[in-house]
């Protein structure tokens, strides 16, 4: 079985986001709480997600393949480097 994404609803409303802010997910993981902010954000919006382990990365690459917007940057760092 795959990633289960939880509580994406709750924190994304948690988060209070407008359409023009930049977001971090400093921990991509799946790449569901990455998808459900970048469906929140607009086309002056920025998503950075990060996340140490490259496979993480990939499989949000695959989970945000085609969003044309918010922009969106993918990085394999660890959050600490903030």
């Amino acid at each position: 079985m795959g990633h289960v994404t939880v509580l994406s609803h709750e924190a994304i409303e948690a988060l209070g986001m407008k359409s023009a802010d930049i977001v971090v997910d400093a921990t991509l993981g799946g790449g569901g709480h990455a998808k459900s902010i970048a469906e929140a954000l607009g086309k002056k919006g920025m998503l950075i997600g990060m996340d140490l382990d490259q496979e993480a990365v990939e499989r949000a690459r695959i989970a945000l393949k085609g969003f044309s917007k918010p922009k969106i940057h993918l990085l394999t760092e660890n959050f600490r480097n903030l």
